[in-house]
């Protein structure tokens, strides 16, 4: 979903020669240092490539392919008059994304981007190339946002619901900082009686069960859905107050017990020793007349297979032995059962086959809601989902919720063929948790996991892949992706490793007011080769990505113990300023460009300040692996630079902590002695340790202890 970026960059220049007209890749190769390098990565014969001003300053870089390497000039611009330091621009070239690098020079640093779009920059979310104001891009952090005086910007949740109409056309809001196909943020802004997300997330629609309405914030546990054909009210949330004894109106499922309607057809045992369809063999349980034994401790079974809703109590037993009629067949019908709120402890366990792969029925009302006191888990083999179009999977809206499969029963969540919203959504509440582990989510057509608010925990076996779309600018999405409330992943040594891979944007993206925690153990020992328990790998983008909003985040994020592992086109950990993160133990190899990238966040004090962001301190030293030396065995380098700083111009004096990593060499900066220097690169590039792109009105320093 990226757009071209335009990049700034400076280096001096005496003398550059004119380029080779006519060569598919090199762009102003002259005597100089700036500018030169390799001018993309597509098909770029068509133009004229390093036709500049030889000796007079100019870096040489004319038009590398212009009508077959896309819609602009790739690496097009100057690169600083004499001993100058603004760079020209770096060209927001076509479908062959061949873009400029860091500096304008190395070209090709940025521009590997799979052909099917073009690729973003490394400057932050002031950087991406915009048309009129108004008029639909894609923000540096992939959001489908709008134009604004030549910069793309994200949206604001709700304020900004009508710039997303403006850019993308009706039936368009903002959701969690970028704009999206639907037409409510919540209940309340549906007709009377409907529900935002009934079938297609943020879209307006009926309901089809009592628990849609209970679960909703906009009606709560005094609604039921009147479900009966032919009524006026029929697919909308109404009152589920009754006055006749017997069967609900509205709702042929329920009775009326105690002047309410609830999910069932008994109030007592009475009324179901009077039943002829029944009979004194049974009992009235959970409002259902049955034979089975009343649920232990608020423990809940379904068992999609065997289970019975019409008459089960989800005990899953006849007296004291185990039955699988007793068991619910659906998750719908044991949340209708349990109600809101729901005690306490409340488990449901799916029951599986041992072995063998058990789907959910398709008669399961998506997405399913979990609220706050229950927690959905699982036992004997496998669970899947199959996704419906534009619909989601899950839900974690109350504290406690809670979505725990089994090592021998993970839940696997298919979102077949990307035309699924969101596998799992979370929004507990501000200050409230949540909790996941042993879930798999695949081909989803939004981010693999969404989270709002509240406070997530994530523990071993959870597995975010393929998110998104390859063939759209505008649908590559993210594995997991924070916008809000606090991440916590954690998997200790010896845990199923949780990974977040091959998804078409970031396996990890931190947005606007959210904050990331992961405590993981890369393996490192006998060779490092991408592995953990925590890992991030194959991205499309950078593997992690990290762009908060400046001034406004809660707290510090610790990342400690990850693995970022060969990305596709970015960094292996990319953080824009302003954030605010601290970097310890973790892995960032064999990526596509640098180890850790630093870009600016926004033009503001805040959005330029790097002091938040923590990679090592003398005191507490980050044992970061971000370089290795290149070897013909195994080469895991980084092709840019262990640790790049490449601020705009105008962002004053900066100073990055980066105490105590591991660079090429092999070089420890934790030790008295290292081993070695640093080698440094002011374009990021040639697979040196550090890297600083230098710009105008810009100072920046890496201070590296115990290295130089």
């Amino acid at each position: 979903t990226l757009l071209a970026a335009l990049f700034v960059g400076a280096l001096a220049c005496e003398g550059c020669g004119s380029g080779s007209s006519g060569q598919p890749g090199t762009a102003g190769a002259g005597g100089g240092s700036a500018g030169a390098g390799t001018a993309g990565a597509g098909t770029a014969g068509a133009g004229t490539a390093g036709a500049g001003t030889a000796g007079a300053g100019m870096a040489g870089a004319g038009t590398a392919g212009a009508g077959m390497a896309g819609a602009g000039t790739a690496g097009a611009g100057t690169a600083g008059a004499g001993g100058g330091t603004d760079a020209g621009t770096a060209g927001a070239g076509g479908g062959t994304d061949a873009g400029a690098g860091h500096d304008g020079g190395t070209a090709g640093h940025d521009g590997s981007v799979d052909q099917s779009e073009p690729e973003v920059g490394d400057g932050g979310a002031d950087v991406a190339v915009c048309g009129a104001d108004g008029t639909s891009c894609a923000a540096a952090n992939g959001a489908a946002g709008y134009c604004l005086a030549k910069v793309c910007k994200v949206c604001v949740d709700t304020t900004d619901d009508a710039k997303c109409v403006t850019a993308y056309g009706a039936g368009q809001i903002c959701v969690a900082g970028k704009c999206v196909v639907g037409d409510c943020h919540a209940s309340a802004g549906c007709a009377t009686g409907h529900v935002c997300g009934a079938t297609v997330a943020n879209k307006c629609g009926t309901c089809a069960s009592d628990t849609q309405c209970q679960n909703d914030t906009h009606y709560g546990a005094a609604f039921i859905c009147d479900t009966t054909t032919g009524h006026t009210a029929s697919g909308t949330c109404v009152s589920s107050a009754c006055t006749t004894v017997g069967t609900c109106s509205a709702n042929t499922g329920d009775t009326c017990c105690s002047m309410k309607c609830v999910t069932g057809n008994c109030c007592s045992d009475t009324d179901c020793h009077s039943d002829t369809q029944f009979g004194a063999a049974y009992f009235c349980a959970n409002h259902v007349c049955s034979t089975c034994a009343a649920p232990a401790g608020n423990q809940y079974f379904v068992d999609p297979v065997g289970g019975v809703d019409a008459t089960a109590s989800g005990s899953g037993k006849v007296g004291t032995t185990a039955n699988p009629t007793c068991s619910f067949r659906t998750l719908t019908r044991a949340l209708q059962v349990i109600g809101t709120p729901a005690p306490a402890g409340t488990t449901i366990t799916i029951v599986g086959v041992a072995n063998a792969t058990t789907a959910l029925l398709a008669a399961e009302d998506l997405p399913i809601v979990i609220p706050a006191n229950v927690k959905i888990t699982t036992s004997l083999g496998p669970i899947s989902v199959a996704l419906d179009a534009n619909g989601s999977g899950f839900a974690l809206a109350g504290d406690g919720a809670a979505l725990v499969g089994t090592t021998v029963a993970p839940i696997l969540i298919d979102g077949v063929n990307h035309a699924s919203g969101v596998g799992i959504a979370v929004a507990p509440g501000a200050g409230k948790a949540a909790s996941l582990s042993n879930v798999a989510i695949k081909n989803t057509g939004d981010d693999g996991i969404a989270v709002m608010n509240g406070a997530l925990a994530i523990g071993p076996g959870v597995t975010v892949t393929s998110a998104g779309h390859t063939t759209s600018t505008t649908v590559r999405r993210s594995g997991l992706h924070v916008a809000g409330g606090t991440v916590t992943i954690a998997v200790p040594a010896g845990g199923t490793p949780s990974t977040f891979t091959a998804n078409t944007l970031y396996g990890i993206e931190v947005t606007d007011l959210g904050v990331l925690n992961i405590t993981g153990v890369p393996v490192t020992d006998p060779a490092i080769t991408g592995l953990g328990t925590v890992v991030a790998s194959g991205n499309s983008r950078s593997n992690i990505f990290i762009a908060q909003t400046p001034g406004t985040v809660p707290s510090v994020g610790v990342i400690d113990g990850v693995v970022a592992w060969n990305s596709t086109n970015g960094a292996g950990i990319e953080i824009q300023t302003g954030s605010q993160l601290k970097l310890r133990n973790t892995v960032s190899l064999a990526n596509a460009t640098d180890g850790v990238l630093i870009t600016t966040g926004d033009a503001t004090a805040a959005g330029e300040a790097v002091g938040g962001i923590d990679l090592g301190t003398a005191n507490s030293f980050g044992h970061n692996i971000l370089q290795v030396p290149l070897t013909a065995a195994a080469d895991h380098s980084n092709p840019g630079v262990g640790i790049c700083l490449s601020l705009d111009k105008d962002s004053g004096t900066q100073t990055l902590s980066a105490a105590g990593n591991v660079f090429a060499g092999p070089l420890d900066c934790s030790k008295g002695t290292p081993g070695g220097v640093l080698n440094k690169n002011a374009t990021c590039g040639a697979r040196f340790d550090e890297g600083i792109v230098v710009t105008t009105g810009t100072t920046a320093t890496i201070v590296s202890s115990n290295c130089l």
